[in-house]
């Protein structure tokens, strides 16, 4: 177990001018900024890093559309995007054909990127602060980190971390309590028996939804 890890000799504290809170912020980093996950060597380095890099995206001006769209490529990039869906989908997921996996991990990434983008509170001047990363299983990590900003009450992020064959990839965030990945389990699911569990229909709305 590695607790209280340090970066840059410090414990982590990450200056950020904007608070961002949703299911996958932790990987919400323009498209012209990303690098390989494989370069990430810690789950803390990759945690601090695209912690870092979200205020360039929000406060980059660019309009909500374009926005939108380097989310949808940056979660296929630093999240463990095929994981999340197949467990946001359940057992349809093993009865599905290739084609609708791919479809609804399509689907999928467009519905969080639209819909956590709109959900994202801006705060002001703050940051965040690393406290603890620690070794879950043998390929599993927990990053352990909380919000500062003024006039703020202060809430605990815990960023799960899971070691690829290409590297480091988010796969889940649980905020203050609440387990990002579960509420979207339920949304997903809930929305597939609407459409009585017509996964094909499911995948054509899910892109317009969020």
């Amino acid at each position: 177990m590695n607790n209280a890890k340090l970066i840059g000799g410090e414990v982590g504290s990450i200056t950020r001018r904007r608070a961002i809170s949703g299911a996958f912020a932790a990987v919400l980093i323009p498209s012209f900024s990303y690098e390989a996950v494989a370069s990430e060597e810690t789950p803390e380095a990759l945690i601090g890093k695209v912690v870092d890099l979200i205020d360039g995206l929000l406060n980059s001006g660019q309009d909500e559309g374009v926005i939108s769209r380097q989310l949808e490529e940056v979660l296929l990039q630093f999240a463990a995007t095929q994981i999340i869906a197949r467990t946001t989908l359940g057992p349809p997921w093993r009865s599905a054909t290739e084609a609708q996996r791919d479809g609804f991990v399509r689907a999928f990434r467009q519905y969080l990127a639209k819909k956590y983008l709109r959900r994202l509170p801006w705060y002001g001047d703050g940051r965040y602060e690393i406290l603890e990363s620690r070794e879950v299983s043998d390929r599993t990590y927990e990053v352990v980190s909380t919000s500062h900003f003024p006039g703020k009450k202060s809430y605990e992020l815990r960023w799960h971390v899971v070691r690829m064959s290409d590297g480091l990839l988010i796969f889940n965030i649980i905020i203050d309590g609440v387990n990002m990945l579960r509420v979207e389990q339920s949304l997903i699911r809930n929305m597939l028996r609407k459409r009585n569990n017509d996964l094909d229909v499911l995948i054509s709305d899910l892109a317009g939804t969020g």
